[in-house]
């Protein structure tokens, strides 16, 4: 069994993280964490992680992305 770190928020609230290397298929990789999200459908990723992997963000496919907090646009790429 593999467990892996929960991290404590400001309002003592805890969340799963996991380790993971990011990649856009070019040389660019950058080691982070992941909010572990079990009940969704896509990964949201901070702008500074695609400026970092130089990914031109709007070159993806559009998409409105859903949740507690409204509706945000969003774009998809694969990473790998």
């Amino acid at each position: 069994m593999i467990s892996f770190p929960y991290y404590k928020s400001l309002q003592d609230q805890y969340f799963p993280v996991i380790p993971i290397t990011l990649s856009s298929g070019k040389t660019e990789k950058f080691d982070t964490t992941a909010l572990i999200d079990s009940g969704a459908t896509i990964s949201v990723f901070k702008i500074d992680l695609a400026k970092q992997l130089k990914i031109d963000v709007e070159k993806g496919k559009e998409i409105f992305l859903g949740g507690v907090g409204g509706r945000i646009r969003g774009y998809i790429h694969e990473l790998i």
